[in-house]
């Protein structure tokens, strides 16, 4: 019977003293308020996933030069419309006008675009979903671009 009691009362010693975390110049205990030793291993940070947002849908892409009418695109939510012109081959300033309409044929008055000078770039955005087209109207090379 003693030599069932002796490994039985050996290993809850052990596990005992596996809980302790001193130092050996009197420090604390880790969890009793201080710092634990320096010797004490410490977990790897555990990393979370990175989220990679989806690029955006390319609803139309279009260039030219002058006056154009574009296909149709539909939007379920928002969308930006980059756009550039350059007026170099026409001979210095130009005008370039985005009208955005929507497919009933309303006109977004407060979000067209209108430019007068040599070139320019920029992203309009847009929060109204529906069928859009623009009409664009420049003397000017240009390229405009719907994502959605």
């Amino acid at each position: 019977m003693h030599k069932q009691i002796i490994p039985a009362l050996t290993l809850a010693a052990a596990a005992a003293l596996a809980g302790c975390n001193t130092s050996s110049g009197g420090g604390t205990a880790a969890g009793a308020g201080g710092a634990a030793d320096s010797t004490a291993a410490s977990a790897p940070a555990a990393q979370a996933p990175a989220i990679t947002a989806a690029a955006p849908a390319a609803l139309l892409q279009e260039q030219g030069s002058g006056t154009k009418n574009t296909a149709q695109f539909t939007t379920g939510g928002a969308w930006t419309l980059d756009w550039s012109y350059d007026c170099s081959a026409f001979g210095g300033q130009g005008n370039f006008v985005v009208m955005v309409n929507k497919d009933s044929g309303d006109k977004l008055t407060t979000d067209n675009v209108n430019q007068l000078g040599a070139k320019g770039t920029s992203t309009e955005h847009f929060y109204d979903k529906g069928t859009f087209h623009l009409q664009i109207i420049s003397e000017c090379a240009w390229t405009v671009a719907a994502k959605g």
